[in-house]
């Protein structure tokens, strides 16, 4: 990497960091999704030293019966950590912030490996453009400046993404399995919206070893290899999936266990064979889409929507983003007819991140039909890497039958958009509303 470019990523990760330290330190305790919630499960870890049941008393919802503690909680334990030194440096005063900074932590982490993964794909100034259309994303700020599990899933998802391909480079030596495997165990205990790259990186990786012309044995190969990666995988995520069954009489997701529990305890309206889900009101999944706005909703609140759904930018700022994300993906297809026909090793990895686009997307709506009717674009944003690769990869070949100049002049207004982008939000969004 040249000097030059050394410093433009540590400005951006810089400006990254500083701008979500920013917004854990303004954004008043409990205004972002179920901050509360989450809190309580650190709140507990911190005061008994164990694990909470996830129907304790002590961290279920009044509402709706039910608490976070039933599916992995492993980012509520550092937050944990992260508190008692925040109360040993800055005081009661300073949980709130020191807790939130977990959140800011992994997604440097998701940050890292955004650059490392662009830098991989994408040649220069391509791979800055990646790195700012992800990192100063408005809604990725957000969940990065809160307590929540998404940033920690976020996180797993970039690194898995990255160890896929570093794994392929490298034909997948035992270093490179302990590391997939690694972050498919820590993937693992993220959240469910996040698996979607297990999926994806097993195919990947077993369509890239029959691309492979120099690996004899192809079957035996990646049976082993497939052996390895689960082996260290388990040995991260196995205990939480083992304490689940026992603890839940077999359930090891923990989804059974927390669904009669909500019918146990949440008020009634509230319990989960009354919510008022399409599927419960006997409603087509068009409805859901069309009629009741699940996609106008959760496409403008996966770029940016704050609090309780309540901030949100100006109509025409989506309406710009969304056309800079929409033709991006339109041009992934503007290319000569006989490329179409090609497989490769770029192809099979742009197939694999539609797949993830898909996954995503589909189980945030298989749960707004089935189980509560939640229009949050948050929920889609395991798909944010993937989604900006194709965007980006998009530009990159309708930019390339242009002269040089015209290209970096439209990359410069693309970083310029996503990097105004968060400085409005920051100072006319959260600044204006809560200081």
């Amino acid at each position: 990497m040249q000097k030059n470019d050394k410093i433009v990523y540590a400005s951006m990760l810089g400006g990254f960091f500083f701008i979500c330290l920013f917004w854990a330190w303004v954004i008043p305790f409990n205004n972002a999704p179920d901050e509360g919630m989450r809190f309580t499960i650190c709140q507990y870890i911190y005061q008994y030293g164990a694990l909470p049941r996830g129907d304790a008393a002590e961290i279920r919802n009044s509402i709706w019966g039910i608490s976070y503690g039933f599916t992995p909680i492993l980012s509520y334990m550092v937050c944990a950590v992260f508190m008692k030194l925040g109360v040993f440096v800055a005081g009661e005063a300073g949980i709130v912030v020191s807790v939130r900074l977990v959140s800011i932590l992994f997604s440097m982490g998701t940050a890292f490996f955004t650059i490392k993964t662009a830098r991989r794909i994408f040649a220069e100034p391509y791979a800055k453009v990646l790195t700012a259309a992800v990192l100063f994303l408005p809604e990725f700020i957000f969940i990065s400046s809160y307590v929540n599990n998404d940033a920690f899933g976020l996180f797993t998802v970039a690194w898995t993404i990255y160890n896929m391909l570093d794994a392929k480079d490298k034909r997948w030596r035992l270093k490179n399995c302990c590391l997939l495997g690694i972050s498919i165990g820590l993937c693992l205990l993220s959240y469910y919206n996040c698996y979607g790259v297990i999926l994806v990186a097993l195919l990947y990786s077993v369509a890239a070893v029959f691309e492979d012309h120099t690996i004899d044995s192809k079957w035996r190969f990646i049976l082993t290899r497939i052996l390895w990666v689960a082996v260290f995988a388990a040995l991260v995520a196995g205990w939480w999936f083992v304490r689940n069954a026992i603890l839940y009489d077999g359930d090891f997701l923990g989804l059974r266990a927390s669904q009669i529990c909500g019918e146990q305890y949440a008020l009634d309206g509230y319990k989960p064979s009354q919510r008022a889900t399409p599927y419960n009101l006997g409603q087509s999944l068009k409805h859901m889409l069309i009629d009741r706005k699940w996609l106008y909703s959760s496409a403008r609140s996966y770029i940016a929507s704050f609090d309780y759904q309540t901030l949100w930018l100006p109509a025409f700022m989506y309406l710009w983003i969304g056309g800079i994300y929409l033709i991006g993906l339109v041009g992934n297809f503007v290319r000569p007819k006989q490329e179409l026909l090609l497989i490769s090793g770029k192809r099979i990895f742009y197939f694999c991140m539609v797949l993830m686009c898909l996954i995503t997307v589909g189980l945030s709506l298989y749960y707004s039909f089935f189980i509560d009717m939640q229009a949050q674009g948050r929920y889609c944003l395991p798909m944010c890497l993937p989604l900006g690769i194709l965007v980006i990869g998009g530009w990159q070949k309708l930019l390339s039958r242009f002269p040089g100049m015209v290209q970096r002049l439209m990359l410069a207004v693309l970083v310029i958009t996503f990097e105004y982008y968060a400085l409005y939000c920051s100072v006319t969004l959260i600044l204006e509303t809560y200081w």
